[in-house]
């Protein structure tokens, strides 16, 4: 009898759940947001940074806003705590900011950005080392992937991204694969993999091996969190899906002390020859 009184008052429960289904109308205000987002690599050359303001949703051009008249400066700190300024002078274009000299970084050293808008506002990105370069030693199938191989450096904890591009016959696909050093720390044989979908023997590969920091690799995790929810589509799983402007990486508003979108990463890049799967 127990049971009965039971069920009979979870439907009353859900009966009147479901009866209050009232529409509300949700009076929200637009507050743009910065968006900063530039890469210093060890290649020499000049640097450049990309800032827009964030528009509303129902802009129909989707289109960010270039954000001009902002002052920026990259810093650098040696391996003996001596910072210093290694420019201030950029040429901006329609909110891409380009420096006027080429910038030759040095490994080891940290690098950081400040950039200051037109109101005052100032941005900070963390101070981020300049690791050394891991070059690739072989691209190779195993199985059905393809696999890169490299040396990981010893004692340090890093942080991947590899592109890898694969032609066969005219066709050719590309991947890219985000990964810490978790599992090989400091093997001479360390690689990562994978499946592309092409890449029979006698096809064409090569790569680019990005090592950088924490905070940069987060940021790239967060892009891909972001495409695998728009991949997801409509559905129930939507509702959990990271919003858009979840694009945070490691760039401090140093008013609100809020992470701003974006970010400013240090990377080693390092490209690797042509090889022949095999």
């Amino acid at each position: 009898m127990k049971s009965i009184h039971k069920y009979i008052s979870l439907l009353l429960i859900i009966t009147i759940l479901m009866s209050c289904n009232e529409e509300i109308t949700l009076n929200t205000t637009f507050e743009p947001q910065i968006f900063i987002f530039g890469n210093l690599t060890n290649d020499a050359q000049k640097l450049n940074i990309t800032i827009q303001e964030s528009v509303p949703i129902e802009n129909t051009s989707k289109i960010p806003k270039p954000v001009n008249n902002a002052k920026l400066t990259l810093f650098t700190e040696s391996s003996n705590g001596n910072e210093m300024i290694v420019t201030n002078e950029f040429i901006e274009n329609n909110g891409d900011y380009l420096s006027s000299q080429i910038i030759s970084p040095t490994i080891g050293n940290l690098y950081w950005i400040e950039v200051e808008l037109e109101n005052g506002i100032l941005f900070k990105s963390e101070k981020e080392q300049l690791k050394p370069l891991v070059h690739i030693d072989n691209i190779s199938m195993v199985n059905s992937f393809v696999r890169t191989t490299f040396k990981d450096p010893v004692n340090d904890k890093n942080f991947y991204r590899l592109n890898l591009f694969v032609s066969d016959n005219g066709k050719e696909t590309s991947a890219y694969i985000i990964s810490n050093d978790v599992l090989f720390n400091g093997n001479s044989d360390a690689f990562l993999e994978e499946d592309i979908g092409i890449g029979l023997s006698g096809s064409s590969a090569r790569a680019t091996l990005m090592n950088f920091n924490y905070n940069t690799f987060q940021f790239y995790l967060n892009i891909i969190a972001q495409e695998d929810a728009q991949e997801d589509g409509e559905g129930p799983f939507q509702l959990f899906a990271p919003p858009p402007v979840y694009l945070t990486g490691n760039i401090l508003n140093t008013t609100t002390k809020r992470k701003a979108l974006g970010n400013f990463g240090v990377v080693s890049v390092s490209v690797s020859n042509e090889f022949i799967l095999q």
